[in-house]
């Protein structure tokens, strides 16, 4: 889709099987969102605030997800092959 999202609030917003692909989230607030099965295949995630959002079953591929928040996140079954999670925070 390629659509800017940059720095949007979307927490606690559901998601699920959205088709986000190439989509720019970089900065936005997602936290506790439900993206259960969403692509966001080479969608830029990088600083995203992820805190408790759920991407079960979610295809993350290529996305960039570089110094995001991603504490409490849910990835069970998740995508993530060439994912770039540097700096990003799992904890």
């Amino acid at each position: 889709s390629g659509v800017s999202l940059r720095q949007i609030d979307l927490s606690e917003a559901d998601h699920r099987n959205a088709y986000l692909e190439g989509a720019d989230l970089a900065g936005a607030n997602l936290a506790g969102a439900k993206l259960v099965r969403a692509d966001l295949s080479n969608a830029n995630l990088s600083q995203a605030y992820l805190v408790g959002a759920d991407f079960k079953q979610a295809f993350l591929t290529s996305a960039n997800l570089q110094s995001a928040d991603m504490r409490s996140t849910r990835l069970s079954f998740a995508s993530l092959s060439s994912a770039n999670l540097s700096f990003a925070n799992l904890n």
